[in-house]
C-alpha cells in the first residue's frame, strides 16, 4: 500500500484471490529455495553412511508445509492490518501460540489433550518428520492455508469496495 502498487493492482482486471495466490506462491517459492539450500547436509551425511531418506524427505515436506502455512497466516494478517509491525506481531502470535501449546500439553485436562494436540503445529510436523504421510496432517495444513488465504482475499476485496 505504501508504495502505491495496490492502486495499480486494483485497476487491473485481476480478482483479489489471484493477487493473494500470487503473493503466497512467491513466499512458498522463497521457502522452497531456502529448504533446497540445506539439501547439502543430508547428501553429505548419506555419503558418510546409510541414511534413511524417509524421515529426511518427510521432514523437508513437513517444513515446506509449515512454511507455506506460516506464509499464508502472515499474508492474512498483512491484509487485515494497515501497519507492518502490527501485522508481524499478529502473525507471530497466531503462529507461535499453537506451537507453544504443543510443549505444555500436560497442563491441559485429559479430555482436552487430544483436541489441543490436533491444533498444534508440532503434532502434525512430527508426524511428517518421522516419515509418516498422515492424511490428518495434510488436511490440517491445507485447511489452515485455505482459511488464511480466504481471509486475506476477503480483506483485500473489502478494502477495494471501501
Amino acid at each position: 500500500r505504501r508504495t502505491g502498487s495496490i492502486e495499480i493492482l486494483s485497476t487491473l482486471p485481476i480478482h483479489p484471490r489471484q493477487i493473494i495466490l500470487g503473493k503466497w506462491l512467491a513466499a512458498v517459492a522463497m521457502v522452497s529455495v531456502a529448504l533446497c539450500l540445506t539439501l547439502t547436509y543430508p547428501i553429505a551425511l548419506s555419503m558418510l553412511g546409510e541414511l534413511d531418506w524417509g524421515p529426511v524427505l518427510g521432514g523437508y515436506f513437513g517444513l515446506l508445509l509449515m512454511g507455506a502455512t506460516f506464509a499464508a497466516i502472515g499474508l492474512a494478517t498483512s491484509a487485515v492490518s494497515r501497519f507492518q509491525l502490527v501485522s508481524f506481531l499478529m502473525a507471530t502470535v497466531i503462529c507461535g501460540l499453537p506451537w507453544a501449546f504443543g510443549f505444555v500439553l500436560g497442563s491441559f485436562s485429559a479430555e482436552w489433550v487430544n483436541t489441543v494436540q490436533y491444533l498444534t503445529f508440532n503434532y502434525h510436523f512430527n508426524n511428517l518428520a518421522i516419515g509418516t504421510l498422515d492424511s490428518r496432517s495434510l488436511i490440517f495444513f491445507f485447511s489452515v492455508i485455505a482459511i488464511s488465504l480466504e481471509i486475506a482475499a476477503f480483506a483485500l476485496q473489502r478494502r477495494r469496495l471501501v
